[in-house]
């Protein structure tokens, strides 16, 4: 009897530790900034979608990254950088095929070592990771055909290192700066490009009022003391 108690007691143990490791999977919306030294006379930010999906009990170490763009403005993400995060990889690859297949028709894009992001050194953003679409016809920068530029139309990456940050610590380094995510867009509608960041992006205007009031702020306590 004894026994029976004792296994059954072991069988709903290892029961309930099968239960806990089935991952729970968590989807969170990350929202983009225009970078004002390239073009922002369209925004775009609304329409630009960037999701970052991991499991939150940590059972599934990977962290998934879709890039949407949910077009109400006539543009396409033709390049995609990572700064603070290393050797991505395609989430949905074509079996023995270069460049390599996004969902939707049209989103091929392929890994780019060289890669930069424009005006990326304004804010110091460094490429740890780069692809860009490949274009149509004889090569190129990318042409609309082959970025994302539709409803409809995604790039994904995965983030499979055992180094990589897990999902939740991703999410508290984006939120912090200590991972940015950049993307250029091309064909906008007035026919220029545009790049955009994770995160906010201080005007030079704002960072001059911000130490102009830290300045009238100690002058203040400068003359109360006096």
């Amino acid at each position: 009897m004894r026994k029976t108690i004792l296994a059954l007691s072991m069988l709903g143990a290892f029961a309930a530790t099968t239960a806990q490791a089935v991952p729970t999977y968590d989807k969170r919306e990350v929202s983009f900034s225009c970078l004002a030294s390239i073009d922002c006379a369209i925004p775009l930010s609304d329409q630009l979608v960037l999701q970052v999906i991991g499991d939150t009990t940590g059972e599934d170490t990977n962290v998934y990254f879709k890039f949407l763009n949910n077009v109400g403005d006539k543009s396409s993400i033709t390049q995609v950088a990572f700064d603070g995060l290393s050797a991505l990889t395609f989430l949905h690859p074509v079996a023995n095929s270069n460049p390599l297949q996004g969902t939707g028709t049209g989103t091929q894009f392929v890994l780019d070592a060289n890669g930069n992001l424009p005006a990326g050194n304004t804010i110091g953003f460094s490429q740890d990771f780069f692809a860009k679409a490949v274009s149509q016809g004889a090569g190129g920068n990318g042409q609309p055909a082959n970025g994302v530029n539709a409803t409809g139309e995604a790039i994904e990456f995965i983030a499979s290192d055992a180094n990589h940050p897990g999902y939740l610590s991703f999410l508290n380094q984006i939120q912090s700066g200590d991972i940015r995510v950049g993307l250029h867009l091309t064909s906008l509608a007035d026919g220029g490009s545009a790049t955009y960041v994770t995160g906010a992006i201080p005007e030079p205007g704002t960072y001059a009022m911000l130490i102009a009031g830290v300045l009238g702020m100690i002058g203040v306590i400068r003359r109360r003391k006096l």
